[in-house]
């Protein structure tokens, strides 16, 4: 009677791997799939929404008033420099905007400026002065770029964070002077694809394009390694080459 095979014990860094690798690939989901298109149905109602009707409260229309510029003023952090005006419709009522950046209107008006102002679900959405249109800062036909960038790049590294945990559990001990080349080539891929989904939204107009310059992006880094993996995948275990590499590796640690 052959006595009972132990239970296969995995790595705690694949364990730990596999976790994270998950959590960043279902946070990734809930980007991609709720709040991506959460924003771009919000864009393509601002786009679409007509004009409002004498004094119809701007809901889901788009209100223009006229109003005065009452202080101009620049903020900042460790990351970026923001933009604001305080305005004041003649009814009294008060409005801080922040604009997308240092012009074309913020760089124009001064203090006493009359400006138009566009207001939509009760924010200004743009002003315009002399001809000059400028967002918001937070425009909403560009409100979908931050999460499908982020939900991206997380689902880039949640891959390969589970592409982590597998070959953890899965490398073969038989060769391990390729180990250190099969995890850099691995680790490689994955940020060099997280790093262009990130980028991906803010280089395109769309977020279809986006997701094309991205699945492209995925499989020319996947040929790539499929490339420099194939003359070790043909080199057999224990080779002169491998083995020259294990005794440098060796010596190294």
């Amino acid at each position: 009677m052959s006595a009972a095979r132990p239970p296969r014990r995995y790595p705690l860094s694949a364990v730990s791997s596999a976790v994270a690798g998950l959590a960043l690939v279902l946070t990734a989901g809930f980007l991609l799939f709720v709040t991506v298109p959460d924003r771009q149905a919000t864009g393509r109602a601002f786009a679409t929404a007509s004009a409002c009707v004498a004094d119809e409260p701007a809901t889901d229309c788009r209100k223009t008033v006229d109003t005065t510029v009452k202080k101009i003023r620049t903020t900042s952090d460790a990351d970026a420099t923001y933009y604001w005006l305080t305005l004041a419709e003649g009814g009294g009522a008060t409005h801080q905007v922040e604009l997308s950046g240092p012009g074309p209107v913020f760089g124009a008006v001064l203090a006493g400026d009359r400006v138009s102002a566009t207001l939509w679900r009760g924010k200004v959405r743009y002003v315009e002065f002399r001809g000059m249109r400028q967002y918001e800062a937070d425009e909403p036909k560009d409100a979908y770029r931050f999460p499908l960038g982020a939900g991206l790049c997380l689902l880039g590294l949640g891959t390969t964070g589970l592409w982590f945990a597998r070959w953890t559990c899965r490398r073969a001990p038989r060769d391990p002077a390729l180990d250190p080349w099969r995890l850099t080539l691995g680790l490689t891929s994955g940020l060099v694809l997280s790093l262009l989904a990130v980028f991906s939204p803010i280089m395109t107009d769309t977020a279809s394009t986006a997701l094309l310059v991205t699945g492209s992006g995925a499989v020319l880094v996947a040929l790539a390694a499929f490339a420099l993996s194939r003359p070790l995948r043909r080199r057999p275990p224990g080779s002169a080459g491998t083995r020259a590499r294990h005794v440098r590796t060796r010596v190294r640690a």
